[in-house]
């Protein structure tokens, strides 16, 4: 049993190690020489394995001279290092006519001890892609994008716009994009306010019948929007 502030060594080669209960933690827990993949610790009861007790676990590699993770996560019944989604850079407000996609902003996201991709679901009226142009991996809020998987997930370039389907009278839209994967904490990416403007409309090949004016004779007009 793991019962109070202590060390787990994870030894030079593969480990896995199975607790039979956890009692809780004093201090800190330090799991040294751990590397992702091929050790595991499990607990055969994970009764107190709370948010607060996982906080205070600590992953180091080398000896426990190189820190890689603080604060675990349950996967299972196993402790891994806590995944942990990031975020950089602003997006600015974005403006479009009806019926047109707008032009786009951007921010990047990364991904360490990821145990899946991760899941970028944008609010309703915007659009995010993974290429500038939109051209492929492009999602909504019904149908979201994934972003990398398993592992650790290099700098990925995200960018918004408002969708060619966004209406003028839901207009200005706003709201969080929401990063998220499993047993990870969910990252908020606010948008600014955009707005959609009402496109204006244009009829060609306008015609009108002749008509006597005599105050009750209706015109027939034609044309085509």
């Amino acid at each position: 049993n793991v019962t109070s502030t202590g060390t787990i060594d994870m030894g030079s080669g593969d480990a896995d190690l199975t607790f039979a209960s956890f009692s809780g933690i004093t201090t800190t827990l330090t799991v040294n020489n751990y590397t992702s993949g091929t050790d595991t610790i499990t607990f055969t009861s994970t009764s107190g394995l709370d948010a607060a007790a996982l906080a205070k676990i600590s992953f180091y590699s080398d000896g426990g001279s190189t820190l890689i993770a603080t604060g675990a996560a349950l996967s299972g019944n196993q402790i891994v290092p806590a995944p942990s989604i990031n975020s950089t850079g602003t997006l600015s407000a974005v403006s479009t006519t009806y019926g047109t996609a707008s032009s786009a902003t951007s921010f990047s996201i990364t991904g360490q001890w990821m145990l899946a991709g991760i899941t970028v679901t944008p609010p309703a009226g915007f659009e995010v892609s993974t290429s500038s142009t939109f051209a492929s991996n492009v999602g909504n809020s019904t149908s979201p994008i994934t972003v990398g998987a398993a592992g650790t997930i290099s700098s990925t370039t995200i960018y918004v716009r408002l969708a060619a389907t966004a209406t003028v009278g839901s207009s200005p839209y706003s709201g969080n994009i929401v990063l998220s994967s499993t047993i990870a904490s969910s990252v908020n990416v606010a948008t600014a306010s955009s707005t959609v403007s009402a496109k204006g409309l244009t009829i060609t090949g306008l015609s009108a019948a002749d008509k006597a004016w005599d105050n009750t004779t209706t015109v027939s007009v034609t044309g085509t929007p």
